[in-house]
């Protein structure tokens, strides 16, 4: 399969294991996770994801595998800008909770991909405010960027 038709299966798996992700309190857990940017941005706090870039090693012709690590940008947003008190209570525990969830689930195994994920790890985590295209209030959130790296099976066909 074409690494391009992984990325979809991949962040569907991402938001499969998002959704899990708990707070403090029943309110301040995910509500909802979305494989893409939504229309309306509700209920909050949930996750948003955004492709990055994939990163691929040469691969080698005789074994057919081709390793390649895919970025995600996942947005957790807890809370409008204007409730920044709100947002820091709920962020804080989102924060560990995601990354403890991630570790134990990094094989996306709550997912089928097409390709055979090896460790998804969460590279980095950044808290503050959060401006998206359609939204006209700023939100307030952190944003995870997480690591998935892949071998996928490549057939090769010869040259000449």
């Amino acid at each position: 399969m074409p690494a391009y038709n992984v990325i979809p299966e991949i962040i569907t798996g991402l938001s499969l294991i998002e959704a899990g992700t708990t707070g403090i309190t029943a309110a301040d857990s995910i509500k909802k996770a979305f494989d893409y940017a939504p229309n309306a941005i509700s209920p909050l706090p949930c996750f948003i994801n955004f492709y990055d870039r994939s990163e691929y090693k040469w691969p080698r012709e005789s074994n057919g595998i081709r390793e390649g690590v895919h970025y995600i940008r996942a947005l957790a947003l807890v809370a409008l800008q204007s409730d920044s008190a709100q947002a820091e209570r709920v962020a804080r525990p989102l924060m560990g909770s995601f990354v403890d969830r991630l570790d134990q689930h990094k094989t996306l195994d709550a997912y089928p991909t097409s390709c055979e994920v090896i460790e998804a790890a969460v590279e980095s985590a950044e808290y503050g405010p959060v401006s998206l295209h359609q939204s006209e209030q700023p939100f307030l959130g952190v944003s995870f960027t997480v690591a998935i790296r892949t071998f996928e099976s490549v057939t090769y066909r010869s040259s000449g």
